[in-house]
Order: C-alpha cells, then structure tokens, then sequence
C-alpha cells in the first residue's frame, strides 16, 4: 500500500512537473507560432528612459502616464490604439530599458536607438523610423571653457560624458580616441555633471544637443560632428518575438503622416536640464539646494 502511494506520489510530481515546463516552454516561446502575444495581455509594455528630450522626456504640468511625452511616445500612444491594447509605459535608465528587452519584462523599447551593429546582435528592430532629418551628432561644453576645445580629434587629457550603450559612445571611442569616455545615467545628471567638471565635453545627439542648449545659456556647442549618416531611429524588440516586430513594422506606415505634428508639439513642451539662475551680469548662479 506504501508503495503504491508513494508510486503515485512519484507520477503526480512528474505530472505536475510535465505541466511546469510546458509551462516554461509555452512562456518562452509564446512568439513563435505567428500570434501576437504580449507580457500582460491586453497591454502593451514600453520601456523608456524619460530624459531624452523631444524624443520622450516628462512634463512636469501632467501627471501619471500622461507626463510622459516626446516624439517616440506619441509613437507608442498610436501604435498601442492602431493594435487595440492598453499601453504601459514604464521609466527606467537607458542601460534598464535595453536589459528589459533582453530579459522580456517589457514588450519592447524605444528611446531614439540607433540600428547599430553591437544592437543587432542582441535585439530584434523595427522597421527604421523619422520624425525629422536629424541633426547630426555632436559634442557639447561649458561656454566658459569652449576656447580648450576647438581641436578635439587632436587633444588629449579630456574626459568626455556619454550614456553607456549609446550610439554617443561608439562615436566617441571610434573618432574621438584620445578622450577618456566618462559615464552619466541620464542627460540631466550629465548635465550637471559637466557644470561640476566631472568631464570636459559631452557627447550628444544633435536635436538633444539644440534642446539642452535652448534651456541652459551656460552650455554651447563644440562645433564638432561626428561623421555619421542617420538611418533612422528603430524599436528594440526581444529576439524571436516577429509576431510583435511585423505588427509594430505594419502600423509604421499610417504613423508618417503625424511625424511633423509630433515632432513639433514635443519642441515646444521640450525643457531639458537642471533649472539655473543668472545674476545681473548674466553669469550663472547655481541655486541652492532645497531642504
């Protein structure tokens, strides 16, 4: 009688770990027989890192998800209704965003990634993408210090800040060698990091670049591009997931026509940097911190 119970004990764990990994298997690969299928169903879950401004960024007049704004959050907002789904934006830094894919917490990503090589490997793109032409790749300073600046490919000694994982940073390591590459988390924080001299020079896109400076009279332009040739802007989506690549891929078309429109309302909300405070004579005055 023992026996048989502990035989039946032995099929029912079998059994019940049969349905566990059929379980596992079903999760892992739920993007592989052609239907769309997401992380929580009915919605779709976006990751971005809201310091990227026009491209998603936060105004601080809205709250909830409706703060979270930009031209690849328009984006998202219309792909998500095109789909029929519930959309989940979810913050986190831009080296998250990327690992969420991998790991596929979210449903995919965007934040203005570029189609690189060292991306490809590791994730499934859209189609490429353009709100606008683009404004090159650039690199930016303290308009105190730009005179130190006017030869960059030729100096040496200088730090230079970009996102790791970044487009930024491939450029810099490949054109710009001598500099040491310093790391920030977000623009703000490279922001201030560059007024407190943690590097000499911060490596941006170009439409970010005409945005910080708007918003931060302190900071200029190097007058150095990169040599590069946008091709676009591209989502990134979890390796075998061409479920969700095709439907994303086939709402991309209807989505053109609103380009402009988004890429013109996220320039006027855009406002990136920390807030600064000029004294009668127009030098910046760093504001105190609050208690």
């Amino acid at each position: 009688m023992k026996k048989k119970n502990w035989l039946a004990l032995l099929m029912a764990g079998a059994m019940l770990a049969g349905a566990l990994t059929g379980c596992g298997k079903k999760e892992e690969d739920n993007t592989g027989d052609g239907a769309l299928k997401t992380v929580t169903e009915g919605k779709l879950t976006v990751a971005i890192s809201p310091d990227f401004a026009p491209t998603v960024f936060v105004d601080p007049s809205r709250e909830g998800q409706d703060q979270y704004v930009g031209t690849d959050v328009s984006l998202i907002r219309f792909i998500a209704d095109e789909l029929g789904l519930e959309l989940v934006i979810t913050p986190m830094s831009f080296d998250a965003c990327q690992t969420a894919v991998s790991m596929g917490s979210v449903d995919f990503s965007v934040n203005g990634y570029a189609p690189t090589e060292s991306r490809a490997e590791n994730y499934l793109f859209s189609d490429p993408y353009r709100m606008s032409e683009g404004d090159g790749q650039t690199v930016i300073c303290m308009a105190s210090k730009l005179d130190q600046f006017t030869d960059l490919p030729n100096s040496t000694g200088l730090k230079g800040g970009v996102q790791s994982a970044s487009l930024q940073e491939n450029l810099m390591r490949e054109q710009l060698p001598n500099i040491e590459v310093t790391y920030f988390s977000e623009l703000n924080t490279g922001i201030m990091q560059l007024r407190n001299g943690d590097f000499d020079v911060m490596g941006v896109d170009g439409t970010n670049a005409n945005a910080i400076l708007a918003a931060n009279p302190d900071i200029v332009s190097t007058g150095f591009y990169y040599e590069y040739e946008t091709q676009g802007n591209v989502a990134l989506i979890k390796k075998g997931n061409e479920a969700l690549a095709d439907a994303i891929n086939g709402v991309l078309p209807n989505a053109q026509e609103h380009f402009a429109d988004w890429l013109a309302e996220a320039k006027e909300l855009a406002d990136i940097g920390v807030e600064i405070i000029l004294d009668d004579e127009g030098n910046v005055v760093t504001p105190a911190p609050a208690n």
